[in-house]
């Protein structure tokens, strides 16, 4: 399967998508746009572990580019977290407001459930990892 093809790498793109107009409105204070830069670093790294999970016929891979995603993509949730609390706390600076960071929860759901599945499947086929070797 092509990468394009796969639900999770087009979620993952659309996040990416919703996400450019938001780090648009970051202020130039430096920790939130490096913060915001990392958020667009960790998604296209998402994006490259996701194709590279795809195109690899070893199942151990697969996993491992698996949880890649997931690491990326906790990191981007840490971070727009991080920035809507700022923007919260904030009488000045409105960065995201309750609905769009609601629209980027239910995203974010469907990714780690499409993610959670991939992974179970990979999981039948090689076993599940022991934690403790």
């Amino acid at each position: 399967m092509k990468a394009a093809q796969s639900s999770i790498y087009r979620s993952i793109e659309n996040v990416m998508i919703w996400f450019i107009p938001v780090s648009a409105r970051v202020p130039k204070i430096i920790a939130l746009r490096c913060l915001a830069e990392e958020c667009t670093t960790n998604m296209s790294d998402a994006l490259t572990s996701v194709a590279l999970g795809l195109q690899s016929e070893n199942w151990n891979d697969v996993r491992d580019c698996i949880d890649m995603v997931l690491l990326h993509m906790t990191k981007v949730k840490t971070a727009v977290k991080i920035l809507k609390e700022y923007s919260d706390r904030s009488a000045t600076i409105h960065i995201l407001n309750d609905r769009q960071l609601s629209v980027f929860a239910l995203s974010m759901n469907k990714i780690m459930t499409e993610l959670g599945k991939w992974r179970k499947k990979v999981e039948t086929r090689i076993g599940p990892v022991d934690i403790h070797e």
